[in-house]
């Protein structure tokens, strides 16, 4: 028997509740910008996720796509119990509904916290020289998405467009990488046309070429000190009388 209804009158997280120990799948029509979707359930696990027709198998993507439907507040759905063993049923993912949206909560609350510091969407990154520490969770699974392209130069608005990932979530994440060392801002103006001119910046920093006396400031900041005038030559005997003869014979 099938299950059908509106997301208007039941949520995505009542819909995978009333599921729960069934398999099979569950399809909208018409949801978002989105002609049709398919979710391959079985005991509210994500296994397979079919958009518009084509299959898609990037785990991190398909979380996308499950918040912004959980988020959707209209949309035609339908449920088809179908037997585990069936050739028809997708087993390219392990998702856990569930603890998607209980993550999305969570990135929500992070998001709230740390807004104020969180870079603007134009700001471009590059990969820093410290060495790379190992990331857990969902952050290792960004970074290795971003860290080609971050190699060249990008903003949170690049990757986002790109990589079709939720904007909020990969400003965060670029400010929890940025905040470990792993990338910092291209600081620079001609870093920044050296980018989009295709001329990529080194990891490592060129140490300087020439050095010149300093002295330190009380912040440890080195202050150039301008070179100290000549002092003057000091006068000769010789000169001395020439000068004195210059005076013979003028009046008092």
């Amino acid at each position: 028997m099938a299950v059908f209804g509106n997301l208007a009158e039941f949520p995505l997280l009542e819909v995978v509740s009333m599921l729960e120990q069934r398999c099979g799948v569950l399809r909208f029509s018409k949801i978002g910008r989105f002609e049709s979707l398919e979710f391959h359930l079985n005991n509210s696990e994500l296994q397979g996720l079919v958009v518009d027709g084509r299959v898609m198998r990037d785990g991190f993507a398909a979380k996308d796509i499950v918040v912004e439907i959980a988020n959707a507040r209209d949309g035609q759905f339908e449920f088809q119990r179908v037997p585990v063993t069936s050739p028809s049923l997708l087993n390219d993912l392990s998702i856990r509904i569930s603890e998607v949206l209980l993550r999305r909560a969570t990135l929500d609350d992070e998001w709230n916290k740390y807004k104020q510091n969180l870079p603007d969407i134009e700001t471009r990154f590059v990969l820093s020289s410290q060495e790379l520490i190992w990331l857990d969770g969902d952050l290792q699974n960004f970074w290795q998405q971003v860290e080609p392209l971050l190699e060249y130069g990008s903003s949170a608005k690049d990757l986002a467009l790109r990589l079709s990932l939720d904007l909020q979530a990969v400003q965060l994440n670029l400010y929890k990488l940025r905040t470990i060392g792993i990338i910092r801002p291209a600081r620079k103006a001609q870093e920044v046309a050296d980018i989009r001119a295709g001329n990529f910046p080194s990891r490592d920093v060129p140490a300087p070429t020439k050095k010149r006396s300093s002295m330190q400031t009380e912040t440890g900041t080195p202050m150039y000190l301008p070179r100290a005038p000549k002092p003057p030559a000091k006068p000769t005997l010789i000169s001395r009388l020439l000068g004195a003869l210059r005076w013979v014979g003028k009046p008092p």
